[in-house]
C-alpha cells in the first residue's frame, strides 16, 4: 500500500509545478520484483476491486489547488483507481508465490477501494502532494472461512 501511494504521489509532483490544467497520471503496469519466495501450489483469484468510495468519479483522485484554495484542474489516474489496486494486488500475491487464477481457485480476495485521493496544498514556497489510499480485503477459503482486513497508507512529497 505504502508503495501506491509513492507511486501516486511522485507522478503528481511534475504536475503539480505547471500552469492551470487537468492532470492525467498515467502508470506503467507495475511488476514486482523476482520473488525468492519458494513457489506455492495454492490458486487464489483476485475479484475485480469495487469502488467503495463515497464521491467515486471513475478515474477523478482529486484536484490540484492554488493558494487560496483556487482551483487549478483535476487530477485523474489511468489506469482507473480500481484497476490499478488490482494489479498490484495480483502482482504482489504473484510474488508472494502463489498462483494467480480466473476461477476455481482455492482462495479468493475481494476489495473494496474506500479512498484514493490525491490533494494538493499549496503555500507561497512549495506545493505538497499528499496520497492517501484506504481498502478493505476479504479473503474466503474452499471451506467458506473468511478474513476480513483493512489497510491504509499516506505519503506526503514537497514540491520546491
Amino acid at each position: 500500500m505504502k508503495r501506491l501511494a509513492n507511486i501516486v504521489c511522485a507522478l503528481c509532483v511534475a504536475g503539480c509545478a505547471t500552469g492551470p490544467g487537468n492532470v492525467v497520471v498515467s502508470v506503467q503496469p507495475y511488476a514486482s520484483a523476482a520473488s525468492a519466495a519458494a513457489p506455492k501450489t495454492t490458486t487464489v483469484r483476485v475479484d475485480a476491486v469495487k469502488d467503495a468510495r463515497p464521491e467515486a468519479a471513475g478515474a477523478f483522485v482529486g484536484e490540484r489547488k492554488g493558494l487560496g484554495g483556487m482551483s487549478m484542474g483535476s487530477i485523474e489516474l489511468q489506469p482507473r483507481p480500481t484497476e490499478l489496486v488490482g494489479q498490484l494486488l495480483a502482482a504482489e500475491l504473484k510474488q508472494m508465490g502463489y498462483n494467480v487464477v480466473a476461477s476455481n481457485a482455492q482462495l479468493a480476495v475481494a476489495t473494496q477501494l474506500l479512498k484514493f485521493e490525491v490533494a494538493t496544498p499549496a503555500t507561497a514556497v512549495y506545493w505538497d502532494v499528499n496520497g492517501t489510499v484506504e481498502i478493505a480485503l476479504m479473503a474466503t477459503g474452499e471451506n467458506g472461512k473468511k478474513h476480513d482486513a483493512r489497510y491504509g497508507a499516506t505519503c506526503v512529497t514537497k514540491s520546491r
